[in-house]
């Protein structure tokens, strides 16, 4: 029954009957079998779509960026405005969808105040996750940072402080890494024994602390 389906979502959990008949008039239902590409990045949005049963997954190219399940919303952003779509959504499992063209969800909100503060609050809600979302990488991005700054200077302190001073020569060094930490070394030193100068300079393949930690060992 389509108004069970439709009681299970997140918009219209608590929607009073007369709510939910006049949005099951809007939906028009869709079959989409699995791998298939349901909304894609660049296009302009004109219906949003309501998860009935089955799942997708929401991504830019290959990183996916979440799943959703029976019961969620998407492509309501760029149905609502009118803007083109920032994210494709391809079909995890055979899937049916409830599809809800935006002038046809604007007259409903219009005159159906329940399905307006229902609409407001769920975007709210998503507002507030990617709020959240955004401040917990930030403070992973710094975490992050921090750790290549120690790398860095422990990096740093494998490197020869001071260079010899051999007569008739002029000896200097300088070392700047692609990235924060990289898989280069070098040292000159004194063989004593032989009167002689040594000079090594080493490369690991690849940038980042793998490199740097590869090259320290």
């Amino acid at each position: 029954d389509i108004h069970n389906e439709l009681r299970k979502s997140r918009l219209l959990k608590e929607a009073p009957d007369a709510t939910l008949k006049r949005f099951a008039k809007i939906v028009q239902p869709e079959s989409v079998l699995s791998g298939h590409t349901i909304v894609h990045e660049g296009d302009m949005g004109s219906a949003m779509y309501l998860i009935a049963s089955g799942r997708v997954r929401v991504h830019n190219d290959d990183l996916i960026l979440t799943y959703l399940d029976s019961g969620e919303l998407f492509g309501e952003m760029a149905a609502l405005s009118g803007d083109v779509r920032s994210t494709s959504v391809t079909s995890e499992l055979d899937c049916v969808l409830y599809r809800i063209e935006r002038d046809d969800f604007y007259a409903l909100m219009s005159e159906d105040t329940f399905i307006a503060k229902a609409m407001t609050l769920l975007m709210c809600h998503r507002e507030k996750t990617v709020v959240n979302s955004i401040i917990e990488s930030t403070l992973k991005i710094k975490t992050l940072e921090r750790e290549l700054e120690i790398g860095r200077d422990i990096q740093s302190g494998f490197l020869p402080q001071e260079l010899p001073v051999a007569p008739g020569w002029e000896i200097a060094a300088y070392f700047q890494a692609a990235q924060e930490v990289a898989g280069d070394f070098y040292d000159v030193f004194e063989i004593s024994s032989l009167n002689r100068l040594g000079f090594v300079i080493g490369d690991v393949c690849g940038k980042g602390v793998g490199s740097a930690l590869y090259m320290t060992l």
